[in-house]
């Protein structure tokens, strides 16, 4: 009887790991066809999506996919980023852990552009797929940028942030029904240093909505489409703390003729002395201008009955220029979308 048992017993810890092994494979299988599945979905809209090889690794442990030499890109942007690792159960696959350290290269703008040359010193992440959307969560850390031209590297010490995508990008077609919801992010950094200053943002958050025909993919026709249908980008809950600089406001930004972004925003800001010396140091302002600026924003805090580096004001973009109320602070790039 006691063998009987026992031979039962093992027929059925055979039988689970049948299952389980089975239910694994099954699993790395639907992963890398749902990988395959989505590149082949944003080549359809217009993206560039590559990658040497993806594997699956983990068994009998948890699934853990490796991407190797990822790149993708779209009108205005192109990335190509380190081998990227990540962690999911066969019995949850619609949330996945990954880490991406390493250096991950940007371009922004005309194709022949210098990149922005972006190293990861911590790069963690956790992708989630319910059914309405995706969701992406960042952890950084450790972060070092070099600007094209610029020798001495921006550094940050921490960063997170929050993304919600919709499976359906909303419709440039408003008779066709209600239009689904744009993408939101929250964003929050920490400790940017400013390198060869003794300046540094010690944080930064916001977050943001896209309304409108959102576009599948950024190109001119389409951003031109989302303008004229009434698209904008949210901002809301927008703050910055450096030393006794504080600034606290919401806005929006939309696009010109051209474009070209135009914006609004209602901003409180305190320690308007620090704010300037922070914005020389990241060459947003030139040191000949500064003195002018700051008298400026101090005949501004007492039109406002505050102190004297203390105010609400607008701050604004048109025609490519940064304008804190009246005062004219700097020109900004202008941003090429590709054709």
């Amino acid at each position: 009887m006691a063998r009987k048992a026992a031979f039962g017993a093992a027929a059925l810890c055979l039988l689970a790991a049948l299952v389980y092994s089975a239910a694994w494979w099954v699993a790395a299988d639907r992963l890398r066809h749902g990988f395959d599945g989505w590149a082949a979905e944003m080549r359809a809209r217009g993206w560039t999506v590559s990658y040497e090889r993806m594997r699956v690794e983990g068994y009998p442990g948890p699934l853990v996919p490796i991407l190797e030499a990822p790149a993708a890109a779209a009108p205005g942007w192109r990335w190509e980023g380190p081998t990227i690792a990540a962690r999911a159960w066969p019995w949850n696959p619609s949330r996945i852990a990954f880490a991406a350290q390493g250096e991950h290269r940007i371009w922004i703008g005309a194709a022949d552009a210098a990149p922005v040359r972006t190293r990861f010193g911590a790069a963690t992440g956790l992708l989630r797929r319910p059914r309405a959307a995706t969701g992406v969560d960042l952890a950084l850390g450790d972060i070092e940028i070099r600007m094209p031209g610029r020798k001495p590297p921006r550094s940050i010490a921490g960063a997170e942030a929050s993304i919600v995508l919709p499976d359906r990008s909303g419709r440039a077609d408003p008779g066709r029904g209600p239009e689904p919801p744009g993408p939101t992010i929250a964003l929050t950094v920490a400790g940017i240093e400013i390198a060869g200053t003794e300046r540094r943002i010690d944080s930064l958050s916001l977050e943001a909505k896209l309304t409108g025909p959102v576009p599948r993919v950024a190109t001119p026709r389409g951003l031109a489409r989302w303008r004229d249908g009434g698209g904008v980008v949210e901002i809301g809950n927008a703050a910055l703390r450096s030393r006794r600089a504080r600034i606290a406001g919401s806005g929006t930004i939309a696009l010109d003729r051209d474009l070209q972004p135009i914006a609004a925003f209602s901003f409180r800001i305190d320690g308007s002395e620090d704010l300037l010396r922070l914005l020389v140091a990241l060459d947003a302002v030139e040191k000949k201008n500064a003195g002018a600026i700051g008298l400026g924003l101090q005949l501004l805090a007492k039109a406002d009955k505050g102190k004297d580096d203390s105010a609400a004001l607008p701050v604004t973009i048109q025609n490519r220029r940064l304008y804190l109320g009246p005062l004219s602070v700097m020109r900004l790039p202008r941003i090429d979308w590709g054709r």
